[in-house]
């Protein structure tokens, strides 16, 4: 993985901003909001161990979270960690990890190679 990875994305302030390095619990808060919101129900009828099918979410469903989600964490992710979890749960943990293993991120912006 580079640090292009997981770039950060412009701030968005009405967003929660980016999840700070290692911090799952904050980035499930932003995943469930993300999913309640996209579903159309409140966070409470969000079961971050529930798996993402049971709530009927599909391949197309999905990649339009994936980018719901980087704006609200304020960052971009490689795009295999959204296919490879079944739950919140699991998909907080994997970016805590990833946050952690790219403690100083690229900003986002065009590409300067010569």
């Amino acid at each position: 993985m580079t640090e292009s990875d997981l770039s950060p994305l412009p701030a968005d302030k009405s967003r929660t901003g980016p999840v700070g390095l290692g911090d799952a619990t904050r980035a499930l808060a932003a995943l469930v909001e993300t999913l309640a919101t996209f579903l159309g129900t409140s966070a409470d009828a969000i079961d971050p161990r529930r798996p993402l099918a049971e709530y009927g979410i599909d391949s197309v469903d999905l990649l339009t979270l994936v980018l719901e989600i980087e704006e609200r964490l304020g960052r971009k992710y490689p795009p295999g960690i959204f296919f490879d979890v079944d739950t919140l749960d699991q998909l907080a943990e994997r970016i805590s990890l990833l946050n952690d293993s790219n403690k100083a991120p690229a900003p986002a912006g065009p590409s300067t190679s010569t």
